[in-house]
């Protein structure tokens, strides 16, 4: 489970990401299955040790910002 997107550049990269993730989450909650929990920091190093050349850009999006109606006060 997942998503992916790009951009031309990293400012733009980041806003597609934001974009896809909101998506990606409302669809997840839509067909009302549980929001996955994060998998951490190796999950992209194992993505990044497997990878066959592709550039990773990894960056931080806070939840809350993203879907704000899914955060548990």
């Amino acid at each position: 489970m997942g998503c992916i997107t790009t951009g031309e550049t990293l400012e733009e990269n980041r806003n597609n990401m934001q974009s896809a993730l909101s998506f990606h989450l409302q669809a997840i909650a839509n067909d009302n299955e549980p929001i996955p929990q994060p998998r951490g920091i190796e999950s992209y190093v194992d993505a990044l040790e497997n990878s066959e050349g592709e550039e990773l850009f990894l960056t931080y999006i806070n939840f809350q910002s993203v879907l704000p109606e899914f955060v548990i006060a």
